[in-house]
């Protein structure tokens, strides 16, 4: 497969890809592998490849709104409710483009003439595998550490992170740019041709929010292009590689998943503002206690601030999925909104409402406990607390 990066910043990705391969030992954060401490410069993006992925070929500039949904049963038994997010989508984006990526066995079971009517087009996963090697490494790579079977789903560990290599499959066929990728239990608040023109503003390449330092839950993505999506998923596939005793090693955790892949990216290339700037990866605002001046994507415009929630808030103000009727919050989370609650104001055209917190604009709240109904901008009770 083309590599998507200049000469220079190739070489840099390549002393990375060495390392993950277990060939040589590092300190990264402050944990040393294989006993030895060798520095290697993590700023892969430098400012000539930035250009050059800026001005990428794109089929289309307009932003896309992408969901995914693996699995012959996705749609009949495990995540019914994807409905409730797709429908809150187009209420709130009614001229967005928007897909979902499904495999051919499960299409046969949903109700097609409801997708036509929400105006969501389909892409079949089984395609995209047979089209993309590095579609086909992950699945001969992918091993299961740390289990999580949420109403008896035997491969939603694999899932979950196939899902994001699903995504760049289909972004690096279409050659779409400006992808907004969202899971199927979030309920969508913001206007994603704002957003996205936001999002070149800040020069962002991909930005993901985090839950904790070594949590960075996927719950709603953005990602430029997909040779940025590329160099994310096959640094998650290189990890696979490694092997389990490795992988848990360098991830510092035994839970290897999307998340924990995540949350190593970001420590990696968006440990600071500064850092950013240089590679594009940025972590998406999640915090409410705090302004921060330097913080280009906690604002829309000057005075139109938001924020956007990894899994913490939609699980204070709605609960788990073992727990739907209790407030959840754990102590190392990285916003805490204990003693807070949700208001409801009407959008900009007053159709219906969206969810603020101490005045800042709320851009998706993650349902964990799948009650989506409960914050629909066209309900009449919205929830505002437990």
């Amino acid at each position: 497969m083309a590599r998507a990066f200049c000469p220079k910043s190739a070489v840099i990705a390549l002393m990375l890809y060495i390392v993950l391969a277990g060939l040589i030992g590092i300190t990264i954060c402050g944990m040393k592998w294989n006993g030895e401490s060798i520095h290697v410069n993590l700023d892969i993006y430098k400012q000539e490849s930035k250009k050059e992925l800026l001005n990428e070929n794109c089929k289309t500039t307009k932003p896309t709104l992408i969901f995914t949904c693996l699995g012959e049963k996705a749609f009949t038994s495990y995540q019914l409710y994807i409905w409730e997010a797709m429908e809150q989508a187009r209420l709130t984006n009614p001229n967005i483009r928007m897909t979902v990526i499904l495999n051919r066995a499960a299409y046969t079971t949903l109700n097609a003439d409801k997708l036509r009517l929400l105006r969501i087009s389909v892409a079949f996963s089984d395609d995209l595998y047979n089209g993309n090697t590095l579609f086909q490494e992950f699945q001969q790579k992918f091993f299961e550490k740390g289990a999580m079977k949420p109403n008896g789903n035997e491969k939603f560990v694999q899932y979950v992170v196939e899902r994001l290599v699903a995504l760049y499959a289909y972004m690096n066929q279409t050659k779409l740019c400006n992808v907004f990728h969202m899971e199927n239990d979030n309920m969508l608040y913001i206007d994603l041709n704002r957003l996205a023109m936001r999002m070149l503003e800040c020069n962002v390449s991909i930005a993901i929010p985090r839950a904790a330092i070594d949590q960075a839950v996927m719950s709603f993505i953005f990602v430029k292009s997909s040779r940025i999506m590329e160099h994310f998923v096959e640094w998650c596939v290189n990890v696979f590689r490694m092997g389990p005793e490795k992988a848990v090693k360098f991830l510092n955790t035994s839970w290897i998943n999307d998340m924990t892949l995540g949350a190593r990216y970001l420590q990696l290339f968006a440990t600071s503002n500064e850092q950013s700037k240089i590679t594009g990866v940025f972590e998406l605002p999640t915090w409410i206690n705090e302004r921060n001046e330097s913080c280009c994507l906690c604002k829309m415009t000057q005075n139109d601030a938001i924020i956007f929630d990894a899994c913490v808030l939609g699980q204070y103000f709605g609960g788990t999925f073992s727990n739907p009727n209790q407030k959840h919050w754990e102590m190392n989370r990285l916003v805490d909104p204990r003693g807070l609650l949700l208001d409801w104001r009407p959008s900009e055209h007053g159709a219906h409402k969206h969810p603020y917190i101490i005045g800042i604009k709320i851009a998706n709240i993650h349902v964990h406990s799948k009650k989506l109904a409960r914050f629909s901008s066209i309900r009449g009770s919205q929830f505002n607390s437990l």
